[in-house]
């Protein structure tokens, strides 16, 4: 594939996807903006069922597609064909996290559709989640949302990532409720999901249950788990910190800071409320030594005007909470 612009012949070619009414992929030059390439391939938005058809969602009938015309065999060359486009040794399923990375989100979409039919490896419901997945972030939303739930809707006994899914679509579409009882049946059966239990003490904070949130973030920063679901943890600590702050709540902020120990350490957030709170309590010293420890980790925070400001105020015993 020619790899400079034919227009500009500047080497900025990449793949997006976009939308007209329908998704395409598209090659465009990132410089002067032209277009080298469109793929329009038919996008299989409907929920995939055992009769769909995996080009375009419709169903079979009398062995064929009523819509694009496709057969089962030939729907297994076409995708085939897409497969060996991005390299003939990859399952479709990898193919189309190759495509995914790759920025070509449509062709990415039909691999993952072709891997949840033929249940490559045995990885249907991988696939479907990865399906799914993209096609939220085609801008499907309502399609993404409605195989999740008949995902659910039409298994005896969903599986753990069938819940997972669900509740990652219903909080993209800003049903935060429903989402966060998804997750709540995704970690009764997998206790072990602690990412779950981080997104969803993000879902109780955004929907103002701060004292549930409260709870289960301490909970988690008492018994830590893996780097990446710590990461979030401490981004829900961050944001429970300055309500907290900003509502004069102490003694629930201290048990938080209490809570994070050395995650506390470890973010300039933290560190720099922990010195907010020691300046507001008439503590100069220990308000400057947490603002220096943050100022080393995140050298500039909006929060630390406040800080510098309380600290000065602090000439007699007459500031407090």
């Amino acid at each position: 594939m020619q790899k400079t612009c034919s227009k500009c012949g500047e080497a900025a070619l990449q793949w997006t996807t976009e939308r007209q009414e329908y998704p395409i992929d598209v090659l465009r030059c990132g410089a002067c903006g032209h277009a080298m390439l469109v793929e329009d391939w038919t996008a299989p938005v409907r929920p995939i069922g055992p009769e769909s058809c995996t080009n375009c969602g419709d169903l079979y009938q009398d062995g064929k597609c009523r819509n694009c015309g496709l057969s089962r065999e030939e729907n297994v060359d076409v995708h085939n064909e897409l497969r060996d486009m991005v390299d003939p040794t990859l399952t479709h399923l990898q193919a189309a996290r190759v495509a995914h990375r790759a920025g070509r989100l449509l062709m990415a979409l039909k691999l993952s559709t072709s891997a949840m039919v033929l249940n490559e490896d045995n990885q249907r419901s991988v696939a479907r989640a990865h399906r799914i997945w993209l096609l939220r972030e085609a801008q499907e939303g309502a399609a993404a949302l409605a195989e999740a739930q008949t995902w659910v809707e039409r298994s005896s006994s969903p599986s753990v990532l069938a819940w997972i899914t669900v509740g990652q679509q219903l909080h993209a579409s800003g049903r935060g409720g429903e989402a966060m009882e998804a997750y709540t049946y995704a970690i009764d059966r997998n206790p072990d999901q602690q990412v779950l239990r981080a997104r969803r003490a993000e879902l109780m904070f955004e929907m103002g249950r701060v004292g549930q949130a409260h709870t289960e973030v301490c909970e988690m920063l008492e018994a830590p788990s893996d780097d990446q679901t710590m990461a979030l943890v401490v981004q829900v600590a961050e944001q429970l910190a300055a309500f907290y702050t900003a509502q004069e709540r102490k003694s629930e902020l201290l048990l938080l800071l209490q809570s994070a120990g050395s995650f506390r350490d470890r973010s300039a957030v933290l560190l720099a409320h922990q010195a907010l709170h020691s300046a507001r309590d008439g503590e100069a010293a220990d308000a400057r030594r947490y603002l220096k420890r943050a100022r080393r980790l995140t050298p500039e925070l909006p929060l630390y005007a406040q800080v510098d400001a309380a600290i000065k105020a602090i000439k007699s015993s007459w500031w407090r909470w």
